[in-house]
């Protein structure tokens, strides 16, 4: 219950940031296809920008993770920025002269560029091969290079949000496939498919594995999320696989009086989760009260009711003597763990005992406030 609590917070605060997000009014327009459709040949006079394309393709390729080049230390003496934050020292790292080797980007000779032969293993290459050179991913490098490398100007557009769709998933059986789609959305009224340029990461690959381009496919029950990274756009998207048949009209009526609760129901639906009711075999009275902390319990923290009880006998004898004895003694909570200790002693020694049996011996009615040690 704490678990699904916890994602429905999540998931309120990304519903807000995507509301700010939304915010930001475009003018809309046609959404360009992939860059794999406008690269398939080579025939096309687009010339890939810098910050839509070669660095997003930098970072999916992971010449810019934190194992290769993007390392603090980068690695093979070449360093680029951690999954492409910084565009300017990204673009006067790759067109620096290298020592002994030449620029990674060679204006002047494209297909001798360090950063097609390596990746393509035509020189050696500690990474391995990570595209082909008859790729699109080839092609779209090769043609930012022989364009010049252009930079990213002053007054280029921004990023405005990236969308992904499907927004939600909720699978219903094993071995369930979909295809998730990203859109840039610029500044400038620009819509583009990033799919194959966005990272996919799934925080639990047996509920929710991911294949080549985004690519999802369902494993067994549970409730995770997938999360797309392209420029700066980051979006979670919560995939579930529900752990029974209470879902839709099977789920019964559950209060939901307020918010959280409505957001925690909405989310145990999904799921086929049922919540189970409140516990009545504790008296109210018996309760701790808001300002009762064992000593070793910080102001901050967060304590189980039955580790209360335990910890406040525990802590009484440790002690004892001391100031702070009289503040537990006094406290409802050791009465009541002292008054469980003596049922369950008398039980197992089967001697005569007024306490109900099939109860966790909990004593009914007033609680015991037990003074002495």
């Amino acid at each position: 219950m704490t678990r699904n609590l916890l994602s429905a917070i999540v998931v309120v605060g990304l519903v807000a940031t995507a509301n700010a997000n939304n915010n930001a009014k475009v003018a809309p327009s046609k959404v360009s296809p992939p860059v794999p459709e406008r690269f398939a040949g080579e025939s096309t006079d687009e010339v890939p920008d810098f910050q839509r394309h070669v660095v997003p393709l930098l970072g999916k390729l992971g010449c810019s993770g934190r194992a290769c080049h993007g390392s603090f230390q980068g690695r093979g003496g070449f360093r680029l920025s951690l999954f492409g934050y910084d565009f300017k020292f990204d673009h006067d790292s790759l067109l620096k002269v290298a020592d002994g080797e030449g620029p990674r980007a060679n204006v002047s000779k494209p297909a001798k560029s360090l950063m097609l032969e390596k990746p393509t293993e035509t020189v050696d290459h500690e990474g391995g091969l990570r595209m082909k050179v008859d790729s699109w991913q080839y092609r779209l490098l090769r043609k930012w290079i022989a364009a010049g490398a252009p930079a990213v100007s002053k007054d280029a557009a921004k990023m405005v949000r990236l969308e992904i769709t499907p927004a939600e998933l909720v699978f219903s059986g094993k071995d369930e496939k979909v295809q998730l789609k990203a859109v840039a959305v610029w500044s400038d009224g620009a819509r583009e498919d990033v799919t194959p340029l966005t990272r996919f990461k799934s925080n639990d690959d047996q509920v929710a594995k991911l294949g080549g381009g985004g690519l999802l496919t369902s494993g067994k029950p549970g409730d995770t999320f997938v999360v797309a990274f392209y420029d700066n756009g980051v979006v979670s998207v919560p995939v579930m696989r529900p752990l029974s048949d209470k879902v839709g009209g099977n789920y019964p009526k559950v209060a939901a009086p307020t918010e959280i609760d409505r957001l925690v129901v909405a989310k145990l639906k999904k799921l086929g989760i049922v919540p189970s009711v409140l516990s009545t075999r504790v008296p109210e009275a018996c309760l701790p009260g808001p300002d009762w902390y064992p000593a070793d319990c910080p102001r901050g923290g967060s304590i189980s009711q039955g580790d209360r009880f335990k910890q406040a006998d525990e802590e009484s004898r440790r002690v004892a003597g001391k100031a702070g004895l009289r503040r537990l003694v006094g406290d409802p909570a050791l009465g009541l763990h002292r008054e469980q200790r003596r049922c369950v002693e008398q039980r197992d020694s089967h001697a005569k005992t007024s306490c109900q049996p099939g109860l966790v011996r909990l004593v009914e009615g007033p609680c015991r406030e037990e003074r002495a040690l």
